[in-house]
């Protein structure tokens, strides 16, 4: 069975998925969750493929705040947040990849046979242990933040 690739308009690859709208900024796949707590001053970024950095601000955001590490959790563990956590790597900032605060789906069948969420989880972070970044807990975290440490 073949696997999909992606298309090529005009010299521009487009991933099926973001092609058909997946993270647009309307889209209810790209909205952030209701229990979010964006505060005033808080730097929301839309972004226009999988990872954080590709086609945004980030890194000069982050870079001229003085920034050095990133704490990374979200959906989904394999696609987004391991993108951006490779990104954020190759631009030598540290990263904190959230083992619990990461989550997927299970994946059909592409070819290898289906991928179930507990799967890809441990794959993800094993090879973001690998290789790109501290695999961590959010109490991990939390208990390394002054301030939360004290709350």
């Amino acid at each position: 069975m073949a696997r999909p690739s992606p298309t090529i308009i005009h010299g521009e690859p487009k991933i099926p998925a973001v092609a058909h709208g997946v993270i647009n900024e309307d889209a209810p796949t790209a909205a952030l969750h209701e229990l979010m707590d964006v505060r005033s001053g808080d730097i929301v970024l839309e972004k226009p493929r999988f990872g954080s950095f590709h086609g945004t601000d980030l890194e000069v955001i982050l870079r001229s705040s003085g920034i050095d590490t990133v704490i990374l959790g979200g959906i989904n563990t394999n696609v987004c947040v391991d993108t951006t956590a490779r990104e954020a790597a190759v631009r030598e900032f540290r990263v904190l990849f959230l083992s619990d605060g990461t989550a997927n789906f299970d994946l059909p069948d592409g070819g290898l046979g289906p991928a179930s969420a507990e799967e890809l989880q441990r794959a993800a972070c094993a090879v973001m242990a690998f290789g790109f970044a501290d695999v961590v807990t959010v109490d991990e975290v939390l208990g390394r933040i002054p301030v939360a440490a004290s709350a």
